[in-house]
């Protein structure tokens, strides 16, 4: 069959709109079908990894808040009793009253685990004139929208008054019941030790009664409060010093027992601190908190402290300079500095006739504890700095001290 020009125009067009339908159909599509697939999954990889990559970025960041709220929380929790061990506090209320010469006789209630409640304000009722009605109600003809304003007012201060939170948190509670008697100074003088006690105690229902005119007799009751800790900042409380045979055989027996009660147990004192310009912080590489801590005195926003990681050793730079009456600071740990920005550094003022730096150290923990600080001191000014290392280990030292300038250095 022979057939026209036309015609073999009319099968090659159809052919190639067949081979066109056949392309889209089974090639085309299914790849444009894929494309938008691994579109999507391109889409969905890209946020997870930029996601991923802000983690990162402020890892260091979150890191630096957590050793922040650390050090928070540890300086909450300072004053309270790391846990209640009822031995432990005999001992210590045994020194109190020692120290005093009080008389007095104690008793303990069970430790108890109990919410954390806020304070109330207890209510009371004024006693009313009879005249005072008649001056409201004069009040409310004179303005009676002032008057409505402040009874909505103590309205609301009533409802917010009386209202009490109680937190889910709970804490171990501990209550002792003193009794005592002796000359008022003395009396004054317990009160007093126990207001100044390295912990917190709280006391409640003090009552007095005079027994003549110098001495006086009551109760009261102490409450003790203990919250964990997250570093070992009360590892001396916690341990237990007394591993000797106390007391006697028959506890009511005439003569004196032996130990405890004949022997001074040695006072753990809290670290002490003086008016300070800066402060350093060293501690054991298993401390929980940050190794080296530098900052400003008594900085409460902490803006200014700069933490370190590195337990083997840490080097550090403090720099102090004078521009005519005005004196600046700036300090290095490591590679990080404080203030970052080039330039003289933070402008302070000494708060004595000298630049007070406090450094507060701790007996190493273990062989391997090789937390360490290089500190170097570089004074260009014209006062002296005056250099305190407390509590640093005197076997091995974790603080060396390098200096530029006039610097006066005391360890204790």
């Amino acid at each position: 069959m022979k057939m026209s020009q036309r015609e073999k125009y009319l099968l090659m067009i159809v052919g190639s709109v067949l081979v066109a339908v056949l392309y889209f159909q089974f090639v085309f599509a299914p790849q444009r079908e894929r494309i938008t697939e691994l579109q999507g999954e391109l889409f969905t990889v890209q946020t997870r990894y930029d996601e991923v990559m802000s983690n990162i970025r402020s890892l260091q960041k979150r890191q630096e808040q957590i050793k922040g709220l650390n050090m928070s929380i540890s300086e909450k929790t300072a004053p309270f009793y790391p846990t209640l061990i009822q031995e432990k506090i005999i001992l210590e209320l045994d020194e109190m009253i020692e120290e005093t010469a009080i008389n007095a006789t104690i008793s303990f209630s069970p430790i108890t685990a109990q919410a954390v409640q806020g304070f109330t304000a207890g209510s009371y009722e004024k006693p009313e004139s009879s005249l005072k009605s008649f001056v409201d109600e004069y009040g409310n003809l004179v303005n009676d929208e002032v008057e409505t304003e402040v009874d909505t007012g103590s309205t609301k201060e009533t409802s917010n008054s009386s209202s009490a939170t109680t937190s889910s948190a709970t804490a171990e509670v501990m209550t002792v019941s003193v009794t005592f008697n002796g000359a008022y100074d003395v009396v004054k003088t317990f009160i007093d030790t126990v207001q100044n006690w390295d912990y917190n105690l709280v006391i409640t229902n003090l009552s007095l009664s005079p027994q003549n005119q110098t001495d006086v007799s009551g109760s009261l009751n102490l409450e003790f409060y203990g919250v964990p800790k997250l570093s070992a900042q009360d590892q001396a409380y916690l341990e237990w010093t007394l591993e000797n045979t106390y007391g006697k055989d028959m506890p009511f027996s005439t003569g004196v027992a032996s130990g405890a009660y004949n022997t001074m147990i040695e006072d753990l004192v809290a670290l002490g601190v003086r008016v300070n310009d800066l402060m350093m912080v060293v501690r054991s590489s298993t401390s929980d908190l940050p190794p080296v801590t530098v900052g400003k005195a008594n900085d409460e926003s902490r803006e200014s402290y700069l933490f370190s990681d590195n337990k083997d050793g840490e080097d550090v730079e403090i720099q102090l300079t004078q521009d005519g009456e005005k004196y600046y600071f700036k300090y290095f740990v490591g590679e990080q500095s404080y203030p970052q920005e080039a330039g003289k550094g933070i402008e302070f003022t000494p708060r004595q006739n000298t630049i007070n730096i406090q450094i507060l150290s701790e007996d190493r923990v273990t062989t391997s504890d090789n937390s360490v600080v290089s500190v170097k001191i570089k004074n260009q000014t014209d006062k002296t700095v005056d250099v305190e290392i407390k509590s640093d280990d005197k076997d091995n030292p974790r603080v060396t001290i390098i200096k530029d300038g006039t610097v006066n250095i005391t360890n204790k």
